[in-house]
This record gives structure tokens, C-alpha cells and sequence, in this order.
């Protein structure tokens, strides 16, 4: 039997192609398969994320209304990188006894001037969202605009309402979807970073 299967993911440990709509075989005879998600392997410190495997409905099987998805941490197996201490300074030269004293200058006053191309601060963090059938496709926005986000964090609450499609920081946003035979209220809650500010946004619909 073909089963169709998508793969989600929370944070970035999976690549690119390991997202998406998938299919397994399961054999004849047989009530399970494993299905392996390869995750990356890189040196950057980063929260812990989930991976979710969801099934999809298809003709010739029928979906079980509340184990039709499985969900993982993923725990990340690095280390932050290691702060740098300044170095010692070295000690002044000793000065002759009683030198003749310097006549003192004072620097002139001036305003203060702001930085050359500052970086971004994160402000603002909120997320709006659309339906598409059993689908809620999320945009989130940032004020300013071009500040860069990372380490995108996502729940929900019933925890078994849905699952997350897919997420992108590229196109900024991610995708829910509702369970099959689900019908209530859900709430989103997220969190993400911009340099070092962290902001957490909660937003509520209905599937």
C-alpha cells in the first residue's frame, strides 16, 4: 500500500529536500514502517526545534482521527561559541620623580553622532494568518521591516488540533494544518529572535 506522508519542521535542522509531500510503502502484512528524517549536521548553537510526519489522507486507506501525525524534539548537539577575554595591559613605564607638569587641554564639546549603518533592532513581532480549506497560512511582519529573524519557535494549543505544514523564513511565514474531524478553536503561539532581542506573539482562529 502507498501511504502519502508530509514532513514538517519547527527551527532549521532539516534540509530543504527532506521537507515537503512524501510516500512510503508498506508492505503486505505488515501494520507499520519506519520513515527515517535525516537532520543537518552543522557547528551553530541553536534552540531546540520538532519535526513532525504527518499522514495524509488518500483513497485506499482511512485515517485515524487522532494518531494521524508523530512529532520529535530535535536537540541541538552544539556549543556556544567560547566569549574572549580581553588581553591584560601591560604595566605603565615608570616616570621620573617630580616632572615638570603639562599644561592641560580640554577637548571641545561636540554632539554626539549616531552610527554608520546601524543594525536592525527587532521592535515588533506579530503574526496574521488566512484560511485554505483545512490550511491556515501564517505571515509574520517586523517593525522595522528589514529586521532579520532567526530561531523561530511555534506551538499550539489543543495540542491535538494539527500540525505544522512547512516553515520559512525566506517568505516569512509557516503553514498549519487542521486535523481531520477537528472542529474548535486553536492558539498559535511563537517566538523568534533578532540580534539579542527575543518577542513572543500569540494569535487564535478556528478550525
Amino acid at each position: 500500500m502507498m501511504v502519502s506522508l508530509t514532513v514538517g519542521e519547527t527551527g532549521n535542522y532539516v534540509d530543504a529536500g527532506g521537507l515537503g509531500e512524501k510516500q512510503v510503502i508498506l508492505p503486505a502484512g505488515s501494520t507499520s514502517v519506519d520513515y527515517v528524517v535525516a537532520t543537518i549536521d552543522d557547528s551553530e548553537d541553536k534552540v531546540d526545534g520538532e519535526v513532525t510526519v504527518t499522514i495524509n489522507p488518500a483513497d485506499g486507506y482511512i485515517m485515524s482521527e487522532i494518531d494521524d501525525s508523530a512529532q520529535v524534539v530535535v536537540k541541538d548537539n552544539d556549543e556556544p561559541e567560547p566569549v574572549s577575554q580581553p588581553p591584560e595591559p601591560e604595566p605603565e613605564p615608570e616616570s621620573d620623580p617630580d616632572p615638570e607638569p603639562e599644561p592641560e587641554t580640554r577637548p571641545r564639546p561636540s554632539d554626539p553622532q549616531p552610527p554608520s549603518n546601524p543594525e536592525p533592532t527587532l521592535t515588533d513581532f506579530s503574526l496574521t494568518g488566512r484560511a485554505s480549506g483545512d490550511f491556515w497560512i501564517f505571515n509574520w511582519h517586523t517593525e522595522p521591516e528589514d529586521a532579520e529573524l532567526s530561531n523561530l519557535g511555534l506551538d499550539w494549543e489543543p495540542y491535538n488540533a494539527g500540525s505544522i505544514w512547512d516553515a520559512s523564513f525566506y517568505y516569512g511565514n509557516f503553514i498549519f494544518r487542521c486535523r481531520s474531524g477537528y472542529r474548535g478553536n486553536v492558539t498559535i503561539y511563537a517566538t523568534s529572535t533578532s540580534g539579542n532581542v527575543t518577542l513572543a506573539t500569540t494569535t487564535s482562529f478556528r478550525c
